[in-house]
């Protein structure tokens, strides 16, 4: 496993609606159904899993709780799911934070992840601006030395995606 995502505040609870592929019961959340999905996985001994509260650590222990094992099948179909519809996503590892020209490069992939799950412009830059401060013209001081993408876990395009997002024009919202 490449990546743990925290159950606290991270990709999968602040999308549920994007993951709900990966529940198998009508009684589970989304954070119980990723911890299961990973349970199935024979090459998988141990999960790491954030916690900001003790309901956090109730809702990750619920889900050892009647865990049935899924078929090879089930774990192969959503395998494809998760690989044809989150393609691309930026898991946060924080490798390429590596820029000469100090661009804050995870805060820009991780705004880009927006775009992916299908949130539209004036998300992402809401994003931009009231959660990371940042502004696509800083992207722009990209010089496409390669160091991010050679750090890059998943071989992400990030040379392409800050010229993508330096494009972006800034419209109504303020800091």
């Amino acid at each position: 496993m490449r990546h743990h995502e925290s159950s606290g505040g991270g990709l999968i609870p602040n999308n549920p609606e994007v993951f709900d592929f990966i529940r198998n019961r009508v009684d589970e959340t989304v954070v119980q159904a990723a911890l299961r999905f990973l349970f199935a996985h024979k090459d998988i001994s141990t999960a790491l899993v954030g916690f900001s509260d003790s309901s956090q650590v109730a809702e990750a222990l619920s889900a050892v709780e009647g865990y049935q094992p899924l078929s090879e099948a089930k774990l192969e179909e959503m395998k494809s799911h998760a690989s044809s519809s989150l393609d691309g996503i930026c898991t946060g590892c924080q490798y390429c934070d590596k820029c000469p020209q100090g661009i804050p490069i995870p805060r820009y992939m991780e705004t880009y992840n927006q775009k992916i799950l299908g949130n539209g412009e004036a998300d992402v830059q809401r994003r931009m601006q009231m959660h990371w401060g940042i502004t696509p013209e800083q992207a722009s001081d990209c010089i496409a030395c390669g160091i991010c993408e050679e750090a890059c876990t998943q071989h992400l395009p990030i040379i392409e995606r800050l010229e993508e997002i330096s494009k972006i024009k800034l419209k109504g919202i303020s800091l």
